[in-house]
C-alpha cells in the first residue's frame, strides 16, 4: 500500500514534468510565432495597433454584481427593476 509521503512525491514530480512540458511548449510555438513575425514583417507594434483598432467589442461586465432593485412587492417582498 502506498503511503501519503510516497503519493505526494509521486505528485511533486508530475508537477514538475508538467510544468516542463508547459514550458517546452511554449517555448516551441513563441518561437514559430517570431518566425512567422520575421517571414511577414509584422512588430509587436502593429500587433497592438490592429488590435486597439477593433469595433464591435464590449467589456466584460463584472460578475457578481447585483442589479438595482427598483420595484418591490411588500406582501411578497418580491422584486424587479
Amino acid at each position: 500500500m502506498a503511503t501519503l509521503d510516497s503519493i505526494q512525491a509521486k505528485i511533486a514530480k508530475l508537477q514538475a514534468q508538467a510544468e516542463a512540458l508547459v514550458v517546452n511548449k511554449s517555448t516551441v510555438v513563441l518561437n514559430k510565432i517570431r518566425d512567422l513575425m520575421d517571414k511577414h514583417g509584422i512588430s509587436v507594434a502593429d500587433i497592438d495597433a490592429h488590435v486597439g483598432k477593433r469595433r464591435g467589442r464590449r467589456a466584460a461586465k463584472t460578475a457578481g454584481t447585483a442589479p438595482v432593485v427598483k420595484y418591490r412587492d411588500p406582501k411578497s417582498g418580491a422584486t424587479w427593476s
